[in-house]
């Protein structure tokens, strides 16, 4: 009977092996890399966050509906914003309610978590916005603030020449 011939790896082709696995492994770690850090949205620019209270400890708080106009800059995965409320249920506020909102958050995928500081007339409150891309512009999602424990729904939309 005759055997099949065996074959000895030499060092050099073990050394030669790891090195183009290692290779491979480092070139999918750049090219996912790339894409955390580069990601497909792009929030930089004038937005109009829209906010309704759905829960809260002030009752009437309740079913209030507000409106910021915020300009972000994105960096990589990051977003900051600086702006200020603008509406109260529709209406224009007067000028010194035009209290100054920052945000800080992040982008991942079709995502955006950001966290708040609201410096309103009589307190600073803070909270989070969860959004989620819904469509070209437009994320939809949630928010909750220390003001009043509230919470409720949010619509973040870029800002269009006929918004106010």
């Amino acid at each position: 009977m005759d055997q099949a011939p065996t074959r000895k790896l030499s060092l050099g082709a073990l050394i030669g092996g790891l090195v183009t696995a290692v290779s491979l492994i480092g070139g999918l770690l750049a090219i996912w890399q790339y894409y955390v850090q580069n990601p497909r949205q792009d929030v930089s620019g004038t937005w109009i966050i829209e906010t309704t209270t759905q829960q809260t400890s002030y009752k009437p708080f309740k079913n209030l509906a507000l409106t910021y106009t915020v300009q972000f800059v994105q960096n990589g995965v990051s977003i900051t914003g600086q702006g200020e409320k603008t509406t109260e249920s529709g209406r224009e506020v007067e000028t010194k309610a035009h209290t100054p909102i920052t945000l800080t958050g992040s982008l991942a995928g079709d995502s955006i978590d950001a966290s708040f500081t609201e410096k309103g007339l009589e307190r600073e409150s803070h909270g989070e916005f969860h959004w989620k891309l819904v469509k070209d512009q437009r994320w939809e999602g949630s928010f909750t603030s220390t003001a009043a424990d509230s919470q409720g729904i949010s619509v973040l939309r870029r800002k269009v020449s006929s918004d106010p």
